[in-house]
């Protein structure tokens, strides 16, 4: 089952995996916050618009529409959205609030001058994993398991889901380690989810 979805989806798992390793050696070969500084280093006025309005695609503003309009075409699909989105939700809330608590946002962590962009708050504590990067790749994802049969839409939902991991960084509210962390998680319980509901016989 694991081989046929992977199979299935491999403009979307297999360009992540790729991205998974190139982030890993990045993290173990370069200062925390290298890539963070790095990105809001390289600011422009175009970018502080792009990604202080993309960010929100991992937020419940691009889920609930979507979970709506999934209803009216595709319930399996919404329900699918909604169970993923539960399982992910509830640990990434443990994780941020219980677990790694304690742990510093860049700015907090880092205690150096950035690019700060207008009108994006600049918060303190629970940076790791990042939900919206959570979020994103998510959503993206089973929007991969809709459109199977379609790979560049597929490359298109990563490149998505990875603009608002980048924007968290961008933004800097995230370092490197948040976001894969995030993502991971993301496609790890997606997948699960998936997959038991392709065991059921709920999806195709």
């Amino acid at each position: 089952m694991l081989k046929k979805i992977l199979k299935d989806n491999s403009f979307f798992y297999y360009p992540y995996l790729c991205l998974l390793f190139v982030s890993f050696i990045v993290i173990v070969t370069k200062e925390k916050g290298y890539l963070t500084i790095t990105i809001n280093n390289n600011h422009t006025l175009f970018f502080d618009y792009f990604f202080k309005y993309f960010t929100y695609v991992g937020t419940g503003y691009m889920l609930i529409p979507l979970v709506v309009i999934l209803f009216f075409n595709n319930k399996t699909f919404s329900y699918l959205l909604l169970s993923t989105y539960a399982v992910n939700g509830i640990l990434v809330f443990l994780l941020k609030r219980f677990i790694i608590y304690d742990n510093y946002r860049p700015y907090w962590f880092l205690k150096r001058a950035f690019h700060q962009v207008d009108g994006v708050e600049v918060k303190k504590l629970f940076s790791m994993p990042s939900g919206h990067s959570n979020m994103a790749f998510l959503i993206f994802l089973v929007l991969s398991f809709m459109t199977k049969s379609n790979k560049v839409l597929q490359l298109i939902f990563l490149i998505m889901a990875t603009l608002v991991a980048i924007s968290r960084m961008y933004l800097y509210q995230h370092f490197l380690a948040d976001t894969v962390v995030g993502s991971a998680i993301a496609v790890v319980l997606t997948t699960l989810v998936y997959m038991f509901y392709y065991k059921k016989n709920w999806i195709e």
